[in-house]
């Protein structure tokens, strides 16, 4: 049970759903749940690395794929026999406000921030503070967003979490239907089981 189609054929056998008219809510719901556990822990299988070459801008795009960074993930060398990579530091919110209006601008960057995309746009990256430096690579490790699932033969890029992200739909389609059987919190239950049986499989890799 690893693609959607399965996945969907065995959620409305346990809610007993004919038809296809709840098929775009359970399709829906289960993208949510597959991210929403993805986001959960570093999968192995979600994390990977990209670059991109500074110019003389202060904000780049990430990869299309980008979900959440990994803290002390950004990374440039000042030359090629470096051995020891210049971390750039990751900063959010008020920290990033900071170092915008107090620090000088200088010849390389020391701090990052991600910003989120627009319209379903991929999140960029801001450098600071201002600098002049260019042609320097930054490296950058991430935690990729699964892939959505649209037709019944996709599969999930976190399969070990199949029967999670399964028995979590039908919680939440119980809780959506005012269910007051215990039946939402009896697939919770068996959604969270789950859950720990795939991290378990996933540490023994």
């Amino acid at each position: 049970m690893t693609t959607l189609g399965a996945i969907l054929t065995f959620i409305k056998l346990q809610l007993r759903i004919s038809g296809t008219n709840e098929d775009a809510w359970i399709t829906q719901s289960i993208n949510y749940s597959q991210l929403r556990y993805a986001r959960r822990k570093q999968w192995p299988q979600l994390r990977t690395t990209a670059t991109f070459t500074i110019t003389s801008a202060q904000t780049y795009s990430l990869a299309t794929d980008f979900d959440i960074p990994i803290d002390g993930g950004f990374r440039y060398y000042i030359s090629t026999v470096t051995s020891s990579p210049i971390l750039l530091t990751l900063v959010s919110g008020n920290d990033a406000e900071m170092w915008r209006a107090i620090y000088v601008p200088a010849s390389d960057p020391s701090a990052c921030q991600v910003i989120a995309g627009t319209d379903g746009a991929s999140k960029k990256l801001a450098l600071l503070p201002t600098f002049t430096e260019t042609g320097i690579v930054v490296t950058y490790d991430y935690l990729k967003k699964p892939a959505t699932l649209t037709v019944s033969g996709d599969v999930l890029t976190l399969p070990e979490l199949s029967e999670a992200i399964a028995f979590d739909v039908c919680s939440l389609y119980m809780e959506w239907s005012r269910d007051t059987s215990g039946q939402a919190q009896s697939y919770a239950m068996r959604a969270k089981r789950s859950y720990f049986d795939a991290c378990a499989t996933c540490i023994q890799q």
